[in-house]
């Protein structure tokens, strides 16, 4: 008898993105945007969202137009998109920077003042 060669199973052609690759597609399209209609978009918990556009914030990918202050219910910070860097999201570093893999560079911090 004849042993048969295991099933190999195909990876399937539509995969599901990283959050921060949709985040990032849903930002470059609404370009004015709160936190929440990320999260919402993206089906994510809003704590991730908001880690990924503070990130971009502090290297000055993202602004933030409209600071809200105190817990009001349903008032949310608004951003605005400072760089549109290309299709492929920008990569959060250990140390804080950015990687854009469209130019293939390093976004440095942006400074206290500035």
């Amino acid at each position: 008898m004849t042993k048969r060669k295991p099933f190999k199973t195909r990876r399937p052609i539509c995969r599901r993105e990283s959050i921060r690759g949709d985040a990032w597609k849903v930002i470059r399209i609404r370009r004015v945007f709160t936190l929440q209609d990320i999260a919402d978009a993206v089906e994510a918990d809003t704590r991730v969202v908001g880690l990924y556009i503070r990130s971009l914030c502090k290297t000055g990918v993202l602004r933030q137009t409209i600071k809200r202050r105190g817990r009001e219910i349903g008032v949310f910070n608004t951003y605005r998109i400072a760089k549109d860097l290309g299709p492929i999201a920008p990569q959060v570093c250990a140390d804080g920077r950015s990687y854009d893999p469209n130019g293939k560079k390093f976004i440095e911090l942006l400074k206290e003042g500035a």
